[in-house]
């Protein structure tokens, strides 16, 4: 196909356009990925009318990121040719969009020039090296991931007998298959000659490496495809930062593995070449177009007395990979001129070559917002503490051992120290997560090892202490959000020691472990000890989930159960982890013996045909012991189960022991293993609210099946604690599907089928019995059950006088105009990243009887966003704290007092990235 002449300057045009918007592209921050959940809650915390500080969750509201295409395509280039033979224009193609793409190629010969390249078609070049991988044509890349690039070559060929100094155009196209509005092209210029034609290509040993990495061995490679001979023949190759050149590396493939010293002009031009590389002494040579100076001290040059026609060779060399560089793509090309009969040639350019510096995970959670040093500031000590209205951040009650009243002690991030903690008191742990990896990643956040009192809950927060963390990942678990190499986020474990808890706590320690693990690779973790005063006594005890006194912790006391304690399902052919934590409840240290088998008396050790069975530490290592546990202290072992890929579907019961016979003792715990299709059910997160006396709290919680096979059956059941004083709760599903109760909300007991990546909103509404004294804390249970396994969440209602609600609402603001777009709603919607804002309302409503003190209602930008605008608050005497616009933090709006019936409302505007 021949484009018009008249497209020509209109062309040109385009593509200085098109490459000043690719410019922009690959500067400008990365859009969020499309798919991507945005999730946001919000938190309010005050002062009841005992004086007691009160915390209250929002409900969750979501946002979905649609995918926007971009695409760059590189670059413009102009070559000489001769007559009779056959041209390559290397080229580039990247998805700069936010979501998967493939881009639709073509290449035209373009109207009004001189003549017309024949055969014109494209190839792969997915070596990288400049030439074709095969001579079959593609119209069509691959599935480029967001940020990925593939290499292409345009091949034609010129006719016979065209003449010197004639030009051919080909204009080279690339459309988004996901958008076809999107395209962009280049312009390839082939200018016939009859004299010599130097084509260049160039070529790296390995296409990607670490940091640091090598050395890799790098070859440029010249041909003169000319009629005559090329003097002067100047090769140049100038390293991109992060690349170093590996001193006395150069050879040419003309003298062999005679070593060309890197010192001007120490090689002699009567050898055939002279060669100078990343020395003081390469100065006076022609420079590097790709470079940013005017020093050709840094770069490789190598210039050749002379090529004959159809003569061909090489230099090389060897790089390195510098240390500590993010995770990215490093392009290099080189660069060529010569002398003919009719001068000195223009600057020709080889393929450009791609070195990917591949992620390397690495994480340290840790005590302290200075260094992320592994160890610092830990273990975690930390104090009985509550909430300051002004700060809104843990306060320590003793001022000696935290002088400055920043709540974390003298040292960084270390919290106080006191020698007992009351019962019924909540305790906040505040850990900080560094990315000490070279790019971009998400930490999930865990809590393991817990010896805390029986009935403990846990709940982890964002950095203000008040607001859930969140799933940014989808995997289930709360995370970090996306962290920037050498970043910190800081995390707070808030930990509610039931009502009832006895004892002093003396003399040992109550511990549980926080883990961050890469959401890019899981198999990179870091742990952290926080520490409160304990002291446990008894044998051995075996549980799953999470270690004795984590209110999550199952199996807890002697056994074998008569009924499974947990279940896992796995595929025929794959493996399954069932988490043991083998806790030392002695009063000295001791050592457990591991073992299963199908008998609960094990009376002898067997598996069922096929199967397998490994016991590991944290770091894989296959164990038969546990080696010594300290007292009151636990570890974890992975219970690694792979079942034959000959299983059919069954039901099986496991029973693991961990036994020391010198002592005579041992525990007995029962699992169960379902050979199945992949399920994973994931169910919310712990929460807590504040109801009067005669009055109810409703909770909201997503039931979601992220795996791959439907799960049928399922019960819903709801306790409380204080069901004998007269509480009790209901579990309603979202009927209406507006993300709040109401009227047309049904209640739910039994769910037949929740289909592979579906999800039920479910409401817990809680009634406080007319009796109830203020002060008073029930905590409800919402078990979901089915034939291989079971969740719960604990959600906590305190009674008082004063009780507020918190609803979160959210509108789409497109453009960021400050005109909204929809109303506002509970509901989620989806919304392209850039340019386009949502605006939240948070209505902290006190539905007591009586007047709530010290208000403070607190939200954060959500992970992808940044803060847009000022916050609005519809009280005249609401002092509010944010961040600067563009950034990222919490929103905290703070009032002395909200009378019985009254509410505050809350605005503000994040721009999604």
């Amino acid at each position: 196909m021949r484009l018009c002449c008249t497209r020509c300057n209109s062309l040109l045009a385009l593509i200085l356009v098109s490459v000043f918007v690719v410019g922009l592209l690959t500067t400008a921050e990365a859009a969020t990925t499309a798919g991507t959940v945005i999730k946001n809650q919000a938190s309010a915390s005050y002062r009841d009318t005992q004086g007691v500080r009160r915390t209250t969750t929002s409900n969750l509201v979501e946002t979905v990121i649609r995918q926007v295409a971009a695409i760059e395509l590189n670059q413009n280039q102009s070559k000489p040719v001769t007559a009779g033979t056959q041209v390559y224009f290397t080229h580039t193609v990247v998805n700069t969009g936010n979501g998967p793409d493939r881009v639709v190629l073509a290449a035209d010969n373009i109207g009004g020039d001189d003549f017309d390249l024949d055969n014109l078609a494209i190839y792969r070049d997915d070596n990288r090296d400049g030439q074709p991988d095969s001579f079959t044509p593609v119209s069509l890349s691959k599935l480029l991931a967001p940020g990925e690039s593939q290499s292409l070559v345009v091949a034609g060929v010129v006719p016979v007998g065209i003449t010197s100094g004639l030009s051919a155009l080909v204009a080279v196209e690339g459309t988004s298959e996901f958008d076809s509005s999107v395209r962009v092209s280049n312009t390839d210029i082939a200018v016939t000659t009859d004299s010599a034609v130097i084509e260049l290509s160039k070529t790296i040993s390995t296409l990607q490496g670490s940091s640091p990495d090598g050395p890799f061995t790098v070859r440029v490679l010249y041909r003169n495809t000319g009629t005559s001979v090329a003097t002067d023949v100047t090769l140049i190759d100038a390293l991109p930062s992060g690349m170093s050149y590996v001193p006395g590396s150069g050879r040419w493939s003309e003298s062999g593995s005679l070593v060309l010293t890197d010192v001007n002009p120490n090689d002699s031009q009567s050898a055939g070449i002279l060669y100078c590389a990343y020395d003081s002494s390469c100065v006076n040579l022609p420079e590097a177009n790709s470079d940013v100076d005017a020093l050709s001290s840094n770069q490789v040059t190598a210039v050749l007395v002379s090529v004959q026609p159809d003569e061909s060779g090489y230099i090389e060399f060897q790089v390195s990979i510098d240390s500590d560089l993010s995770s990215s793509v490093l392009f290099n090309t080189a660069e060529t001129e010569y002398s003919t009969s009719a001068g000195v040639s223009g600057r020709i350019s080889s393929n450009s070559v791609p070195f990917r510096i591949v992620h390397g995970a690495s994480v340290v959670i840790n005590g302290s917002v200075v260094t992320s040093a592994d160890g610092t500031g830990e273990p975690l000590v930390i104090s009985e503490s509550v909430f300051g209205a002004s700060s809104n951040l843990p306060e320590c009650q003793s001022a000696s051992a935290d002088p400055d009243g920043d709540g974390f002690g003298t040292e960084n991030g270390v919290s106080c120290i006191v020698l007992n903690v009351q019962s019924g008191n909540t305790v906040f742990f505040r850990n900080t997560v560094w990315n000490r990896g070279n790019s971009e990643d998400i930490f999930d956040i865990n809590t393991i090892n817990s010896d805390f009192p029986e009935g403990t809950l846990f709940r982890i927060l964002q950095s203000d202490g008040q607001t859930p963390l969140l799933d940014n990942s989808g995997n289930g678990i709360v995370d970090t959000g996306p962290l920037a190499p050498g970043a910190f986020y800081q995390i707070t474990v808030q930990a509610v020691i039931p009502s009832g808890t006895t004892g002093d706590n003396g003399g040992a320690n109550f511990e549980f472990t926080s883990v961050a693990t890469s959401v890019s690779d899981s198999s990179v973790n870091n742990t952290m000890l926080n520490r409160l005063l304990s002291i446990t006594e008894g044998g051995v005890d075996i549980t799953n989930v999470a270690a004795l006194g984590d209110p999550l912790s199952t199996g807890v006391g002697a056994g074998p159960e008569a009924t499974p304690v947990s279940a896992v399902s796995v595929a025929p052919g794959e493996s399954a982890v069932i988490d043991l934590y083998i806790n030392n409840t002695s009063a000295f240290p001791m050592a457990f013996d591991l073992s299963s088998s199908i008998h609960s008396d094990f009376s002898s050790i067997e598996l069922p045909v096929g199967w397998q069975l490994q016991f590991l530490l944290s770091d894989n290592t296959v164990v038969s012991n546990t080696g010594v546990i300290q007292q009151n202290e636990s570890l974890l072992v992975r219970a690694q189960v792979s079942v034959s890929d000959q299983s059919v579907p069954a039901v099986v019961s496991l029973y693991f022991k961990a036994a020391n016979e010198r002592f005579d003792v041992e525990d007995i715990k029962h699992d169960q293993v379902s050979v199945t299709g992949e399920e994973s059910l994931i169910l919310g997160i712990n929460q807590e609210g504040q109801a009067s006396a005669g009055g109810s709290h409703v909770y909201s919680h997503l039931l979601s099946n992220a795996g791959d096979t439907d799960v049928s059956n399922i019960t819903l059941s709801v306790s409380d604690s204080l069901s004998v004083e007269g509480w009790n709760s209901i579990v309603f599903e979202d009927t209406d599907g507006d993300g709040m109760l109401g009227v047309s909300d049904q209640t739910i007991e039994f769910l037949p089928l929740l289909a592979a990546g579906e999800t039920k909103m479910l409401f817990v509404k809680v009634f406080v019995p007319g009796t109830a004294p203020d002060g008073l804390s029930n905590s409800t249970v919402l078990t979901s059950s089915w034939s291989s396994g079971s969740l719960s969440v604990t959600d906590i209602t305190n009674v008082s006088a004063g009780e507020i609600s918190v609803t979160k609402e959210q509108a789409l603001d497109a453009g960021c105009d400050g005109v909204l777009d929809s109303v506002f709603s509970s509901n989620g919607f989806a919304v392209e990243p850039g340019n386009n804002c949502v605006k939240y309302r948070l209505i902290a409503t006190n539905a007591g009887s009586e007047a709530v003190l010290n208000v403070v209602v607190a939200d954060a930008t959500p992970t992808f966003t940044s803060y847009f605008g000022s916050a609005d608050c519809s009280h005249s005497n609401c002092s509010i704290t944010e961040p600067f616009g563009g950034g990222q933090g919490d929103i905290i709006a703070s009032l002395p007092e909200l009378v019985a019936g009254d509410s505050v409302v809350v605005e503000f505007v994040v721009r999604i990235d």
